[in-house]
């Protein structure tokens, strides 16, 4: 099930499910310690594709970012600034009955940009990545009428995204203390 909505459509339980699955992610896999409420929700489209009741959320190309863009399941990074220590990897969230999280990112304007971030999957290598990356372009066409989104990468997860077609365009940066590049695919 694939669920496309501003934060003002979102039901609680929606967004509950969404916090829940990236804290499971950023926070207990990858181990990143921030302000992830950073008053962005409030103005972002939030993209979510789910599976129904148990069953694969449909089938898709190419392959998916492992977690958050790219990282590798079951496997903590080393601790650093802003990283909690290692934990084991946790179990699957579970959700308010509207099936499991398979994907999620959010999209938003900036400056006249369209910035999609928070990308993340929890079954890795089955396409779901790819199709919410997908999914995003057409809704950067569709809902903000432009012909380019602008990731903001994890740098391992840059693999990924050239598979699907984006540019690298900045240098490397520290986004909280992680290293991540901003990319760019117009379409």
């Amino acid at each position: 099930m694939l669920s496309v909505k501003y934060f003002s459509e979102l039901t609680s339980s929606e967004f509950y499910d969404i916090a829940q699955v990236r804290e499971k992610v950023f926070l207990l896999e990858q181990h990143i310690v921030c302000q992830d409420f950073d008053g962005v929700d409030k103005r972002a489209v939030h993209i979510t594709l789910r599976d129904a009741g148990g069953q694969a959320a449909g089938e898709a190309a190419g392959e998916a970012p492992g977690g958050a863009a790219g990282a590798v399941p079951g496997k903590a990074p080393d601790a650093a600034p802003g990283k909690a220590p290692d934990a084991a990897p946790c179990k699957a969230a579970r959700t308010s009955g509207d099936g499991r999280i398979l994907a999620y990112l959010r999209m938003f304007e900036d400056g006249g940009k369209v910035i999609v971030g928070r990308v993340l999957t929890t079954e890795r290598g089955k396409g779901y990545g790819r199709r919410i990356m997908d999914v995003a372009e057409d809704v950067a066409r569709e809902r903000f009428g432009v012909n380019s989104i602008m990731p903001h990468s994890q740098t391992q997860a840059i693999p990924f995204y050239l598979k699907c077609g984006y540019k690298i365009t900045s240098e490397e940066f520290l986004e909280e203390g992680v290293p991540h590049r901003m990319m760019e695919k117009v379409f």
